[in-house]
């Protein structure tokens, strides 16, 4: 059963990562695959974006995948 949860956690972590590149590749967001992912990482980065300091360098991906990555290192999967 972990290893589910393992392989839904490493699935988001891909996500965010694809998102965080792209912001490097298209910072304005107007890419096909930068529109596809917004819904989907916009309710979970807006917060974390509220909390961080205020920077010129969007790094609240790179934040979720590091707590992604605490999880799967607390559960051992």
């Amino acid at each position: 059963m972990l290893w589910i949860l393992g392989m839904v956690i490493q699935i988001i972590e891909i996500v965010f990562l694809v998102h965080f590149v792209m912001l490097l590749v298209d910072p304005t967001g107007n890419h096909t695959v930068s529109r596809r992912l917004a819904p989907i990482t916009t309710p979970i980065l807006t917060p974390i974006r509220a909390a961080l300091p205020a920077s010129q360098f969007d790094y609240s991906a790179l934040v979720v995948v590091l707590v992604l990555n605490i999880v799967r290192w607390v559960l051992h999967i």
